[in-house]
């Protein structure tokens, strides 16, 4: 045995898998092993039970992995966080510039370190435009006077600044150096991904030369002059939120990355040139070891990639902006969302992300308030600050678990690469809708499971609070501010010097396709002498697209099927003032009853009704002397199935006789008497294997509910 490999105290025995299975095997009584150890996963990977040395032993890059080397699964960064801190970057979705501005000013003097900035795309790309076309929740930048405002008094050198404008990025881009007193200094990224852009509006165009130069001029013109900028923000976030598994977002990513290397190649950059200028935007969801590996997992495949390409190591790094998934946010009791934003944190830090945006845990209500804001901010700076998980670089690092889950996800997502490539690549896939339908595919089973409660969503399946009070943090935000946004709007373009601009306009289009870098100073010599962002945009010298509909994807929250039914029952308290109330019927003694009536309580008030127990009885006719079942009741019964055996039928058939429109739940599913129970009057069966919507709806049709 060699030195190396030398085990201490080898004069005692010590357990191995085998033993560890065979004690495991007697502890489950008979239960089989590999259906209570093995965890199936959305992604098509099953979970072990345990992960020894041996499930490691021939992963390639464990032997040669440290800190910024190749391939980077532990890292872009020899320091880890110690030297290159993780972004802070928080969105703060006011759509006014001043609010903005007095917004940021206070978060970056508490924590925040990063700016982001989502303008609002009727803005940036519509010359004419009123308050119904703004979106409320974006900033409205339709000029430079406006992004001047927006940022009056910070210093961007001292902050990265990202800014997202849909298919508009150049102008976004052009305004932004416009606006810095010294654009080599900026750092921070250009959200663009017009393929993700157009599938989410369901149109792709039938060309992509107009958006494929864009992307090639402010990627030229970073090159030069702003080498710490990146000018693409590639999203998977977007595809996470539509539905994707982690396989399928690392594959769409991928896939989209190539196709845009690809493009910009045959535009005279090279790879070397493009691929330090792209990042990713990927989704934190909520399975706190799928998403570490899966961040580790994407850095070892982009590596690959760009080495294949052949880039230099430095290329081979990438950027990864993590931000927490909205699919997985729920408007029902949403305080828990701040505690699924701090698992996911955890995640994208352990993971080694390079910036990370948490939603603010009212998204779904309005735009936040100064304590979202903060919470939201501070759950960042708790774990930084208070947890010290960046004390040391890569915690995760040699977890037999992480280091396993990362190499399976690095095959199956490089075989569903390689299926889009075969299949002619992201466009074609987008096109026949293959990737749409597989991500609604994910989706469905994603609900399905939420319906049985094999899923669990706190607060909404399960744990539900039917007493919650409407949330009171979002801004009451007062959208007249628009209509004076578009009367300010009016009077700056009234009020130019038009003639220069549409000079510099004209000599901005006739430079735009023989001299790039030159066309983007031309352009901002034109967003100082007054022109518009969409005036800019519509000067890009290409004939409009045709577009073709292809099946769109668009945020898919798992909670909103549950949430829609609470709606029901907001509005009966509304109404009445009160919960609808089931009334629970308990035989038995305590012991008999209390298990199921808890279940119950729990599975009932998912459906946001209270009860009323009626315990301690003994017989089918005390339970009919001492409540009135003449009146019209949905009764739950509550007891063992021995319990039920004695009585149950008597007492349904009674309770039915009482009044038919009665509606009988029995708790349990005793199998070898559904028939009889059936027969005698029980309407339903609730237990661990129910499917809970189909129950609540059912409930709501008899107790008149739906809407």
């Amino acid at each position: 045995m060699s030195e190396e490999n030398k085990r201490f105290f080898e004069e005692f025995d010590f357990p191995n898998y085998d033993d560890w299975k065979n004690a495991a095997v007697s502890a489950l009584k008979g239960v089989p092993f590999e259906k209570v150890m093995f965890t199936p996963t959305y992604e098509g990977i099953t979970l072990k039970p345990i992960y020894n040395k041996e499930d490691i032993e021939n992963i390639p890059h464990i032997s040669q992995d440290f800190p910024g080397f190749n391939p980077y699964s532990r890292g872009g960064s020899v320091s880890g966080y110690k030297l290159n801190d993780f972004e802070i970057s928080q969105n703060i979705p006011y759509p006014i510039t001043n609010d903005f501005n007095e917004a940021l000013k206070n978060d970056l003097s508490r924590g925040q370190n990063s700016i982001r900035i989502n303008l609002d795309k009727a803005a940036a790309m519509h010359e004419d435009f009123t308050d119904d076309d703004l979106s409320g929740i974006n900033l409205c930048i339709s000029n430079l006077d406006d992004l001047k405002s927006a940022l009056k008094d910070i210093e961007l050198s001292k902050f990265p600044v990202n800014i997202d404008a849909g298919i508009a990025a150049l102008p976004a881009f052009v305004s932004l150096i416009s606006a810095a007193i010294n654009s080599k200094e900026l750092k921070g990224t250009l959200n663009f991904d017009f393929i993700t852009e157009f599938t989410k509006e369901g149109n792709l165009p039938d060309n992509f030369d107009k958006f494929i130069s864009e992307m090639s001029a402010v990627t030229k013109y970073a090159n030069v002059n702003m080498p710490d900028f990146r000018t693409i923000a590639i999203s998977g976030y977007e595809w996470h939120n539509a539905g994707a598994n982690a396989v399928q977002e690392l594959a769409v990513s991928i896939s989209l990355g190539v196709f845009y290397i690809r493009q910009l190649l045959e535009k005279g950059l090279t790879i070397d040139e493009i691929s330090p200028k792209i990042s990713f935007s990927l989704a934190i969801g909520i399975n706190f070891f799928m998403e570490i590996s899966k961040f580790r997992a994407f850095r070892i495949i982009w590596s690959k990639i760009i080495k294949e390409f052949g880039g230099n190591e430095e290329s081979q790094k990438v950027h990864i902006h993590a931000v927490t998934s909205e699919r997985e946010h729920t408007k029902l009791d949403p305080y828990v969302n701040m505690l699924r934003a701090t698992s996911q944190v955890f995640s994208a830090i352990t993971g080694n992300c390079d910036s990370i945006t948490v939603n603010h845990f009212d998204k779904e209500f309005g735009l936040p308030n100064g304590f979202s804001r903060r919470t939201a901010r501070n759950t960042q700076n708790v774990i930084k600050y208070e947890s010290h998980l960046d004390d040391t670089i890569d915690p995760a690092a040699g977890s037999y678990y992480i280091e396993s889950l990362t190499e399976q996800l690095i095959k199956s997502a490089w075989n569903e690469f390689i299926t889009i490539e075969n299949n002619g690549g992201i466009i074609s896939e987008i096109k026949s809708s293959s990737i749409q339908n597989k991500i609604e595919a994910n989706f469905n089973k994603r609900l399905e499971n939420i319906a049985f409660r094999k899923d669990i969503i706190v607060g909404v399946n399960k744990y539900a609070n039917i007493h919650e009070k409407p949330v009171e943090t979002t801004l009451d935000f007062d959208r007249n501010k628009l209509t004076e946004y578009v009367k300010s709007f009016d009077s700056y373009i009234q009020n130019r010097n038009t003639e220069n601009i549409d000079n510099l306009l004209d000599e901005f289009e006739e430079k735009f396709n023989n001299d790039e870098i030159q066309s983007i100073s031309i352009a901002a010599d034109a967003l100082k002498a007054g022109a518009t962002l969409a005036e800019l945009y519509n000067s890009i010298p290409f004939d409009a697209p045709e577009f073709n509909e292809v099946t769109p994807i668009y945020l898919r929250r798992s909670s909103e099927v549950l949430e829609e039914m609470r709606e029901v029952i907001s509005d009966y308290i509304a109404l009445n003032g009160k919960n609808p109330q089931l009334d629970f019927v308990c035989f038995g003694a305590l012991r008999d009853w209390k298990a199921r009536a808890d279940f119950s309580n729990d599975f009932f008030s998912v459906g946001g009704f209270s009860n009323k127990i009626y315990d301690g009885l003994s017989s089918a006719d005390e339970a009919i002397s001492k409540i009135d079942f003449s009146l019209k009741r949905i009764i739950v019964v509550c007891s063992t199935d021995d319990k039920y055996a004695e009585f149950l039928t008597e007492f349904a058939q009674k309770v039915k006789s009482a009044n038919s429109e009665n509606f009988v739940i029995l708790a349990g599913y005793p199998k070898d008497m559904i028939d009889t129970y059936k027969a005698a009057g029980v309407d339903m069966f609730i237990h661990v294997k129910a499917n809970i919507i189909e129950c609540l709806r059912e409930i709501y049709e008899v107790s008149g509910l739906t809407k």
